[in-house]
């Protein structure tokens, strides 16, 4: 959602590098803040970011 501005995306999305958007997207998801999952799978939760 960072690329879209409501109309298009404001910079060119390359099929070249889907994989690395849906790679970004998994980990936004699974490792934000406000994402109340304790109990990630157990190879999920040593990359999850201490603060």
């Amino acid at each position: 959602m960072e690329l879209w501005n409501g109309e298009s995306f404001h910079v060119p999305v390359l099929t070249e590098n889907v994989r690395q958007y849906r790679s970004q997207l998994l980990f936004y998801g699974l490792y934000h803040r406000m994402n109340t999952a304790t109990n990630l799978l157990a190879g999920l939760e040593a990359h999850r970011p201490r603060v």
